[in-house]
């Protein structure tokens, strides 16, 4: 049975991808006969370990996938693909948005008069939902891009400015495959990253857009409190710097 959380955990609930990146997986999962079982879905999403949990909670939270163990596309997934009326679809796609506690209670709170600028709605996010551990930053841009697509319809429109794009951090676990000759591509928005681990699966993602930064910064992060655990454990020192 499934434990029901309480607002204030719910409230801490939130998607580690962007809404369209989930949509992508989700018609993934159409194609694939639109009910899995687990390990049909980490064929389908074509991930392991960690990621793979952080990918299936997000298409849970966007609502767009049921189910534990065997998992099936919701109403609101056909809803978006298959409209029965005009504007159905942005319905259950603002839906999807509304489906998420934490998301809710921001949208009714700037729904009137727009979002902050960034570093404020990050702050607020930080300071009043006591997200300060779990990178608030990552949410802002989250939230940010999907209200600048799919709420411009509702009185006066979020603010549509685009996030300050962040640093990569830990260089030394990033490989990328930049050189002089992909200038071109960099410029048209494609910057392939892989993040190579031992013991995991290589974590591959395409840099198209600000929230893309922010998903690495966060894997990256859970990484590096991995290590941190790891070395604890084993009672070795750690330095920040390092």
């Amino acid at each position: 049975m499934e434990t029901k959380k309480t607002p204030d955990l719910e409230l801490k609930d939130y998607p580690y991808i962007t809404f369209d990146d989930a949509l992508k997986l989700a018609e993934k999962i159409k194609t694939a006969g639109g009910h899995v079982d687990r390990e049909q879905m980490q064929q389908v999403l074509g991930s392991k370990g960690g990621w793979f949990a952080m990918q299936l909670s997000s298409l849970r939270r966007w609502g767009l996938i049921e189910g534990w163990g065997d998992s099936n596309l919701t109403s609101i997934y056909r809803r978006i693909k298959d409209p029965d009326s005009p504007g159905d679809d942005l319905k259950a796609k603002q839906e999807s948005f509304l489906h998420i506690p934490l998301f809710r209670s921001i949208y009714d709170q700037y729904k009137d008069h727009g979002l902050p600028q960034e570093p404020y709605l990050s702050n607020k996010l930080k300071n009043s939902y006591n997200l300060s551990g779990r990178n608030p930053s990552l949410v802002a841009s989250i939230i940010r891009e999907f209200v600048s697509k799919y709420f411009l319809d509702y009185g006066k429109p979020f603010s549509s400015e685009k996030p300050k794009t962040k640093s990569v951090a830990s260089e030394d676990l990033i490989k990328s495959d930049v050189s002089s000759h992909q200038d071109e591509s960099l410029m048209q928005g494609s910057f392939p990253i892989t993040i190579l681990t031992n013991g995991t699966p290589p974590f591959k993602w395409d840099i198209k857009s600000e929230t893309d930064f922010a998903i690495v910064d966060s894997v990256v992060a859970s990484i590096k409190e991995r290590w941190k655990k790891i070395h604890k454990e084993n009672n070795n020192s750690f330095d920040e710097k390092s």
